[in-house]
């Protein structure tokens, strides 16, 4: 119930308080050696921490709920842990570190069979190859993701992987392929009813030359 109103407070946009609440119940957790509201509450300061631009204090009390949640076998809450340590590195510019904790997550998913949604690390995987230059490993990797969002029926999932793929054909010359993924890519914004995402589709769009729907396009503003 203390784990539910600190993050109740931060929900509301009070993060010093509901920060505050949630170090009080890590210490009080740890003090009686309750480690299931230890975790929950390092989840919430991790996530917290995500949110404030802190990026090494949230990979370091992920890194803590990760290893709790390991020892109580909760294996989808320790790839939510994972999952924002793999985010850390992202922002910290570290795609080594983030493809190892990928990688980690997809092995621990395999072995375990949970209900974390894994389609999303495997997007990030592709972003990494992406980066790294590897442009047909990225497209594999984001149709592996686009069939995992397709069977979840996950709409905003799927536009993301396929302007994602649209963006990658696009620079390997294939226009046509292209232009298919980024038309797919806004109708599952649009029919997810996300316009923001839509818009921020139709400004890649319009920025790779990509016309497919000029009427959404011209209204755009911001990137995926």
């Amino acid at each position: 119930i203390a784990n539910q109103l600190a993050l109740n407070l931060l929900l509301e946009g009070k993060e010093k308080s509901g920060r505050r609440k949630a170090e009080k119940i890590c210490r009080f957790s740890r003090h009686y050696n309750y480690r299931t509201g230890e975790a929950f509450a390092l989840e919430i300061l991790a996530n917290t921490a995500m949110a404030e631009g802190q990026y090494r204090q949230a990979f370091n009390l992920a890194a803590q709920g990760a290893e709790l949640y390991k020892k109580l076998e909760n294996y989808a809450a320790m790839l939510e842990m994972l999952s924002v340590q793999a985010r850390a590195c992202f922002e910290l510019q570290d795609d080594e570190g983030a493809e190892k904790i990928i990688r980690d997550m997809l092995k621990i998913n395999r072995q375990h069979r949970t209900c974390f949604h894994i389609a999303t690390a495997i997007s990030n995987l592709g972003e990494i190859y992406a980066r790294k230059g590897d442009l047909r490993g990225a497209v594999k990797l984001y149709k592996e993701s686009l069939q995992l969002e397709s069977a979840n029926n996950r709409a905003s999932g799927m536009a993301i992987d396929c302007i994602n793929i649209a963006d990658i054909l696009n620079q390997m010359g294939d226009k046509t392929e292209a232009a298919r993924y980024g038309k797919s890519a806004l109708e599952y914004a649009q029919a997810d009813g996300n316009e923001v995402l839509a818009a921020r589709i139709g400004r890649r769009l319009a920025e790779t030359h990509l016309e497919v729907n000029k009427r959404i396009t011209a209204g755009s503003s911001r990137d995926v």
